[in-house]
């Protein structure tokens, strides 16, 4: 979680913001979510709400040699990544960490097939543009 003009705390006790009002609270610290609350910061007072904890410093996540390590340790609870299946059926993973499945993937997305864009009526031309 983070709050404050210009600063980021990372609190992990949910007792020490209650009772407290912020400019915006943004839900989710992914890719979107983390810097959006960083440049609110600047001027404004602001509380990110993520459900999993801090990267920095786990060996699991910032060392290149694990990379894939966390894919095979998921727990429900307490791994940094969340197992789910789409409502197409696709299993997959999302993270559960401050930085969100960028933290996991490396960056990494992935595209729906022809099939599924021509059956949901959807412009394969438009859904091209929009991927790149």
């Amino acid at each position: 979680m983070s709050q404050g003009h210009g600063t980021l705390n990372i609190i992990s006790d949910v007792e020490q913001v209650q009772g407290k009002s912020y400019d915006y609270i943004v839900v989710g610290g992914g890719t979107s979510g983390y810097p959006l609350a960083a440049t609110l910061s600047k001027r404004f007072t602001v509380l990110l709400v993520e459900r999993g904890g801090s990267p920095f410093g786990d060996p699991l996540i910032i060392e290149k040699k694990n990379f894939f390590r966390p894919m095979s340790q998921i727990d429900e609870f307490t791994s940094i990544e969340q197992e789910l299946v789409s409502e197409e059926g696709v299993a997959n993973q999302r993270g559960r960490v401050l930085g969100g499945s960028t933290v996991i993937n490396g960056g990494l997305y992935t595209r729906t097939n022809t099939e599924y864009i021509a059956r949901s009526g959807w412009d394969e031309n438009l859904v091209k543009e929009a991927y790149e």
